[in-house]
């Protein structure tokens, strides 16, 4: 082949090179939309509240206060019925106070008893039917938030669904595409021009392309007619002096230190990456606009049947060389 059909050839198989990146990292995240929409949301449903109140915490407070209060107002009695011939003997005023002291104890004790059992009881019962009532409310306010969530989330799950199914019918569409794709490179790469050891390999590829448009070399091996190295033998000589990043992974990740040295792989990327936006974009907004996407043409199949008919355009051409 001319130097001018290696040209061409390198040309068009980076193109399907490109293709291919285009088409797998498209599904990639076609599917990464795919499996994100029409998941339900989970939140566990509110419980009733139980309803603990304490007999023995109401018992006691009501009876210490029962007996307080009591002792209190007996005290008060007591001192008000004192009777006045006390006033003036010290020791039967005394003697009446002590008297009076006990049997307020007394009196207080037994209030509390009283008040522990009686009045504990009716507290406890009170604050059972208070305490009953407003758990009812907010276990009746939870449910319906709770109804409320799940009827909205269906909803959205239901829509979702909707759009599930458009994206999956497109990336099935974009798989079939890019099998067709790879069954092509094949073809073209069966013809053996290129070396299999730089065969599937876009870095290796977009470098030899360079080589030969920047016109640094005009063969793919070594000629010793002219003393060209040839594209081989530079590539490795600049992969093994590091001027080249070799990995297509670590070259995604530092795109920005090979636009000197790599000039055709950084814009074979760039241009790649504009493709698999607009693609992906393109499916965003028509997956949720479905009706009104019905009788429209997504990106992907304007771009499934330009790719095929360029794809047949190059095993075409690759037929009329190999067969002149």
């Amino acid at each position: 082949m001319t130097t001018e059909k290696i040209k061409e050839y390198l040309g068009m198989v980076l193109d399907m090179e490109k293709a291919l990146y285009v088409q797998s990292n498209t599904i990639k995240r076609l599917y990464g939309k795919y499996h994100r929409l029409g998941n339900p949301n989970y939140i566990a449903p509110p419980e009733k509240e139980k309803v603990e109140v304490s007999l023995a915490g109401c018992a006691s407070r009501m009876g210490t206060i029962s007996g307080i209060v009591c002792a209190i107002l007996f005290l008060i009695y007591k001192i008000m019925k004192q009777p006045p011939y006390f006033t003036y003997k010290i020791f039967g005023f005394i003697w009446y106070y002590i008297v009076a002291l006990f049997w307020t104890i007394v009196a207080g004790f037994l209030c509390g008893l009283a008040g522990a059992g009686v009045l504990g009881l009716l507290l406890w019962i009170i604050y059972k039917l208070y305490y009953r009532s407003k758990c009812n409310k907010e276990y009746k306010t939870a449910l319906q938030e709770y109804n409320k969530y799940n009827d909205t989330d269906r909803l959205r799950v239901t829509e979702e669904n909707k759009k599930k199914q458009f994206i999956l019918k497109q990336i099935r569409e974009l798989e079939i595409q890019e099998r067709e794709t790879k069954k092509n490179l094949n073809k073209m790469y069966s013809y053996n021009i290129i070396h299999k050891d730089y065969q599937h390999n876009m870095v290796a590829i977009s470098s030899f392309y360079q080589y030969f448009c920047k016109g640094i070399t005009f063969s793919l091996q070594f000629d010793p007619n002219t003393g060209d190295d040839g594209a081989y033998k530079i590539y490795e000589n600049e992969m093994r002096l590091g001027a080249i990043i070799g990995k297509l992974d670590n070259v995604i990740t530092r795109l920005d230190e090979i636009s000197a040295n790599q000039g055709v792989l950084y814009n074979a990327i760039n241009e790649a990456t504009n493709q698999i936006n607009s693609l992906s974009d393109n499916i965003d907004y028509m997956s949720s606009n479905i009706s009104d996407s019905i009788d429209r043409q997504t990106k992907i199949q304007e771009y499934n049947t330009r790719e095929a008919r360029k794809e047949l355009h190059y095993i075409s051409l690759m037929n009329d060389i190999y067969h002149t």
